[in-house]
């Protein structure tokens, strides 16, 4: 009998020690994951700089600015009793400084329910490429007359042909984004009729930037009358 009694406080001892076990590992599942993503550990919505919010593609969010912007103010709307990092630092709304104009500024974001589960997101800030400021043209020709063109040379007076009734002046500028105008003796046309003398032509090249500029010019001495420019 006392053999018995032994062998059944062993046996309940043991049963016992498997609960507390089984228990305190239960616990250690259920708080303590990581990534997850529950109800209460995702963002209602994310703003930059006040516009509308971002829609995310899973757990990435991206939001486009221009060049301009420098900074970049971020504001999450979160589940009841969730908090949040953003890069590291608690809080729901913060001000962070972009990258250079044309570069992309990550921020991670951890979202932390109420229970303790956590889930991470990430948000892409493209910053636009700045603006070109190149004015320069890439190409300038006249029918029927020599123009011995460089981008960096920005007059000329070619010699006009005796006989010549009609040249067309192609510009092109060296940047895509840019705007080129054309004028002859300050006309902005596609044809003009030229008198014996002295004739302007003026291309103005406008960059991207919409500020800087840069004029080249074409001066013609016609001896003979009636010479037709035509403009494309």
């Amino acid at each position: 009998m006392p053999k018995v009694g032994k062998r059944f406080f062993l046996t309940w001892g043991a049963v016992l020690l498997l609960v507390m076990l089984c228990s305190f590992g239960c616990t250690q599942a259920a708080g303590g994951s990581t990534n997850s993503s529950s109800s209460g550990d995702s963002i209602a919505s994310l703003t930059v700089n006040g516009g509308q919010a971002i829609t995310p593609s899973g757990t990435v969010y991206t939001a486009n600015v221009t060049s301009e912007t420098a900074t970049a103010a971020i504001l999450l709307t979160l589940s009841t009793g969730a908090g949040a990092t953003l890069n590291g630092t608690s809080g729901t709304n913060q001000t962070i400084t972009l990258g250079a104009a044309g570069t992309t500024t990550l921020v991670a974001i951890v979202v932390t329910a109420e229970d303790g589960t956590t889930a991470t997101y990430t948000l892409n800030i493209v910053r636009a490429a700045a603006a070109s400021s190149d004015a320069t043209l890439g190409s300038l020709s006249a029918s029927g007359i020599t123009v011995n063109f460089s981008s960096s040379v920005t007059s000329y007076t070619p010699i006009v042909p005796n006989g010549l009734g009609s040249t067309t002046i192609t510009a092109a500028a060296s940047d895509s984004n840019a705007q080129v105008a054309v004028k002859i003796d300050g006309q902005a046309q596609s044809t003009a009729t030229l008198t014996q003398g002295t004739h302007v032509v003026l291309v103005t090249v406008t960059a991207q930037d919409g500020t800087t500029t840069m004029t080249y010019t074409i001066t013609l001495d016609v001896a003979d009358s009636n010479l037709s420019v035509t403009v494309d």
